[in-house]
């Protein structure tokens, strides 16, 4: 789910962070977290450390890519490489699942 990441507007070509609104249900994947939640793993420090220790057996380059308390600029290039990242690891159900029992053992 990308929520959180910023995309154009199809009308007026501006770019936006889209938003849920009240009320919308979206299929439970049951381990996905959103992009928005992603970038909060890795920018929030009492998680990024454990965040960072996965995520970078993946993508040795995500610690490069954020910092604590880090703001990531809607469509900057720091956003559009962690969105790819994001994607591949929302693709693959394995890495998928242990990023999501990480966040959620961090969360509870």
């Amino acid at each position: 789910m990308m929520l959180g990441a910023s995309v154009t507007c199809s009308a007026c070509k501006s770019l936006v962070i889209p938003r849920v609104e009240s009320g919308t249900l979206f299929p439970n994947t049951g381990f996905e977290i959103t992009f928005r939640d992603f970038v909060q793993l890795l920018t929030y420090e009492a998680y990024r450390t454990q965040v960072l220790s996965v995520v970078k057996e993946w993508e040795p380059t995500v610690e490069h890519l954020t910092d604590i308390d880090a703001e990531i600029g809607a469509g900057t290039a720091q956003e559009k490489a962690l969105i790819v990242i994001h994607r591949k690891i929302q693709g693959d159900s394995v890495k998928q699942n242990k990023l999501y029992q990480t966040a959620m053992s961090l969360w509870r």
